[in-house]
């Protein structure tokens, strides 16, 4: 799967959290996880750490990172991503497009995926 077809596949259903009630919409692609919720929290300090990142580096035009535990969790959940698909390797390059807003690009290995 190139990055430009993560969250572009409309053709699998919604998945629901494994460690919550919340259910994603394939419409949307979006998932709001419960309070408490492991991938909820794992998203929050993603977020947290990329918003960091930038407000010590105003003039970064981006970052590459691993994809982590619960941003992969979330892809697949969301139904962004087929869940069959392994985000081993993968990187997310993170480009500040507004105050607080950031766009994110899923690369797969190098090499291809």
């Amino acid at each position: 799967m190139m990055p430009s077809q993560i969250g572009r596949d409309h053709s699998h259903p919604a998945i629901a959290c494994d460690d919550c009630t919340a259910v994603g919409n394939p419409d949307t692609l979006t998932l709001s996880h419960d309070d408490g919720c492991p991938v909820g929290r794992g998203l929050d300090e993603m977020s947290a750490n990329d918003r960091a990142f930038f407000e010590t580096r105003p003039n970064a035009p981006h970052r590459v990172r691993p994809v982590c535990w619960a941003e992969a969790q979330h892809l697949k959940r969301s139904g962004a991503v087929p869940a069959d698909v392994d985000l081993t390797g993968w990187r997310v390059r993170i480009r500040p497009i507004g105050p607080g807003i950031r766009s994110r690009q899923y690369l797969p290995p190098r090499g291809g995926a």
